[in-house]
C-alpha cells in the first residue's frame, strides 16, 4: 500500500511498506489540441509493446507496481488520458456513456 508520495528533480517518487522506489520519468506528447502525459519503459527486443490504459478518474500511478515487471520482457507505454493525471483537462462533458 502506498503511503506517501512527492514530487522531486522533475520524477516522481514513492515510499511502499518503508521502501522508497524511483518512479520513471513521465514525458508530454502534444495530439492535436491536448498535452498528453506518458511513461515508455522496458525493453525493445522486437516483441510487441503492452500500452496500458487506466480507468476513468485514474492516472499513470495505478500502474507503478507493474512497471519494472513488464518492462523486464516487454516495452511498456502508460498514459495519462486526457481529463487525467497530469494529462490536459479539455473544457467538455465526461461521461460513463
Amino acid at each position: 500500500m502506498r503511503t506517501e508520495s512527492r514530487l522531486a528533480c522533475g520524477r516522481l517518487h514513492a515510499q511502499t511498506e518503508g521502501v522508497t522506489a524511483e518512479r520513471p520519468e513521465s514525458h508530454a506528447t502534444v495530439l492535436g489540441d491536448l498535452r498528453l502525459r506518458y511513461v515508455d519503459v522496458g525493453k525493445r527486443n522486437g516483441k510487441l509493446p503492452l500500452l496500458l490504459l487506466h480507468g476513468l478518474a485514474s492516472r499513470i500511478e495505478e500502474y507503478d507496481d507493474l512497471l519494472a515487471a513488464l518492462g523486464k520482457e516487454h516495452r511498456v507505454i502508460v498514459l495519462d488520458l486526457p481529463g487525467n493525471g497530469y494529462s490536459d483537462k479539455p473544457d467538455r462533458a465526461y461521461s460513463l456513456s
